[in-house]
């Protein structure tokens, strides 16, 4: 199975009186990521959006999005959109998903997607995403490179400026439960057990029809279908109590999360499932920004800014980061997974040369990584400041740019 982690600090515990929240999707290694922009549109609802596998009802007005996903499938692994939602999936194994066979439905990365393209806020991404649930299900590959990898049930964090959500998901069942505050670490389990704010009908009856529940006491989502002996995360709760302890994190701390190597919650070379993209957003009472690595490894690469301009528009992100275009292409061809073509984005290409050890002045991975660290810092910098001060950045978009094109030029020169 996948594995990821996804952690939630509410405005309680940090000075800058939002949410901010982080990912890394741990993927196989030849599963390569892009970072794209899809523009906020006009739709025909008598129409039908196609997914990575299957089709749902379109609706009549989407949201812009930037979204950090496999190349190979529809839906993403994380990404926020322009009225500041953020959601994040992790793939998670249950009692149900060996018997669901060979099976085209919904996948975890399709959900968050369909939030951000139509919740203008998280617990309308939740509502959205449960009634599609229903209606569809779950279950489908979950790789291009690894065919064990399938039918995985699913975890959701949807948040805004204001609310964080917990949405978990079993076949055509769901639960949803709102965080109130703190700091919650999700990772590849069922989190949700008795006490939850939102559900699909009938679910605790599923659970018994399945035998999976007896009847008995109250019922508990987790408990009836986490598989058993599931692992209670990587010590990334600890990590993240120790960070908020003093309630002042930062942008900053949830990056050094993501690039803890010692939990495992960075997984880089030689793990069979890598870090293959990363997210930091922090969603703040007047505007949002969304830092991404557009690359494998967080410790190897900058964390860089992206924010949505007044009109929600742009389309920046495109520039060195998206994957090549595939025709035929061997993910939606049937048989499906014939041939596995590369998908890597130019950016992708300059960053794997320079971790590889073949920079063009023979600079170290080490000199490299001082680079962008200090590029990122002063970012970071220069955004929470403005953010501080109640100014205004400039074209946030052309800000996304230009950090990754220095990058870029670190990488090469």
């Amino acid at each position: 199975m996948s594995k990821s982690d996804i952690f939630i600090v509410q405005k309680t515990l940090n000075t800058l009186g939002g949410t901010i929240v982080g990912k890394n999707a741990h993927l196989p290694s030849a599963d390569v990521m892009e970072v794209i922009f899809t523009a906020a549109t006009d739709q025909d609802a008598k129409t039908l959006q196609q997914c990575s596998l299957v089709s749902v009802p379109q609706v009549a007005k989407t949201l812009a999005t930037v979204l950090n996903k496999a190349a190979w499938c529809w839906g993403a692994e994380m990404g926020a959109n322009e009225r500041s939602v953020f959601a994040a999936c992790v793939a998670i194994s249950s009692k149900l998903q060996a018997s669901k066979g060979d099976v085209d439905a919904l996948l975890p990365c399709d959900l968050v997607r369909l939030a951000l393209e139509r919740g203008m806020t998280a617990k309308e991404a939740v509502v959205v995403v449960g009634k599609l649930v229903e209606e569809v299900g779950l279950g489908g590959p979950l790789s291009e490179s690894n065919p064990q990898l399938k039918n995985a049930d699913a975890g959701l964090v949807i948040a805004d400026r204001d609310e964080a959500w917990i949405m978990e998901a079993v076949g055509k069942h769901w639960v949803a439960k709102k965080l109130t505050e703190g700091a919650v670490h999700v990772t590849n389990r069922f989190t949700i057990g008795a006490q939850f704010d939102l559900s699909s009908a009938g679910i605790a009856e599923y659970a018994k029809s399945q035998s999976l529940w007896d009847g008995n006491g109250e019922f508990d989502f987790g408990r009836a279908f986490n598989v058993n002996g599931a692992e209670n995360g990587n010590g990334g709760q600890q990590l993240l109590n120790k960070s908020t302890a003093n309630g002042k994190f930062t942008v900053q701390n949830m990056m050094e999360i993501l690039r803890n190597k010692e939990s495992k919650i960075c997984s880089a070379d030689g793990a069979e499932l890598r870090a293959m993209g990363s997210i930091v957003s922090l969603l703040a009472p007047k505007e949002s920004v969304h830092f991404f690595t557009a690359a494998s490894n967080p410790c190897t690469v900058g964390f860089k800014p992206f924010l949505f301009d007044s009109n929600g528009a742009g389309d920046a992100v495109q520039h060195l980061l998206q994957s090549p275009k595939i025709t035929p292409d061997p993910a939606t061809a049937k048989p499906r997974f014939s041939s596995k073509p590369d998908r890597r984005s130019t950016f992708v290409k300059l960053h794997e040369a320079v971790v590889s050890g073949n920079h063009p002045t023979g600079k170290s991975a080490q000199q490299i990584s001082a680079q962008l660290l200090e590029m990122e810092a002063q970012c970071i910098a220069d955004v929470v400041d403005s953010f501080e001060k109640n100014s205004t950045i400039y074209d946030g978009v052309t800000l996304f740019r230009d950090c990754v094109e220095a990058e870029a030029k670190i990488y090469q020169h």
